[in-house]
């Protein structure tokens, strides 16, 4: 499995079965170093660190990443991303759903699973709630911070993303891990070609 980092030698020394490559999904030299030979991409990446115009950026990188998948041959991207809320939501949120519909945009069939908190080890969502709730017995919180949230299992999400590797697919989709309908449900989208 090969993995696109941009710390290849830290990540290296973590764990060296890996195949690393070094470099950006917003730098197309990088995604066709790491894309060479490969069937299929998961695209877990999240650029919220990366200053005030996160957003775009993380939108461009996602269609810099889908276009340099197509040209190296790549059948399926696969992307973890976050459940649509039923209100406005927030622009981290929002920017998650745009690196999706980037990416089920380009012209690789391209599957988003959209998940909620996701519950395990590595996991900030729910390192942040668990401390929270630790540490202070009560705490009072502004109205505009009222969010139901839907956890799921991390096992059950690296389920999904190994499962959406082989899912047959006529057009991109997006599906929620877990279903909030408790129905098969699929979303199809319609790819625009440029």
């Amino acid at each position: 499995m090969r993995c696109l980092t941009r710390a290849a030698a830290r990540a290296q020394q973590r764990d060296p079965t890996l195949d690393w490559v070094q470099g950006d999904v917003s730098d197309p030299a990088s995604c066709a170093r790491a894309l060479d030979g490969c069937q299929a991409a998961l695209y877990l990446v999240h650029g919220i660190g990366e200053g005030r115009d996160y957003h775009r950026h993380e939108v461009r990188a996602a269609s810099t990443f889908a276009q340099a998948a197509a040209a190296a041959g790549v059948e399926r991207i696969v992307y973890l991303g976050g459940v649509a809320p039923t209100g406005a939501g927030s622009a981290h949120l929002r920017s998650r759903l745009d690196v999706g519909e980037a990416l089920r945009a380009g012209p690789v069939k391209t599957i988003e699973l959209r998940a909620s908190m996701i519950v395990g080890h590595g996991s900030l969502s729910w390192l942040i709630v668990r401390d929270l709730a630790a540490r202070l017995p009560f705490m009072v919180l502004p109205r505009w911070l009222k969010s139901r949230t839907q956890p799921v299992a991390i096992d059950d999400v690296v389920v999904a993303l190994l499962r959406a590797l082989e899912l047959p697919l006529a057009a991109s989709a997006w599906f929620d891990i877990p279903d909030r309908s408790r129905s098969p449900a699929r979303r199809s989208s319609s790819r625009r070609r440029r």
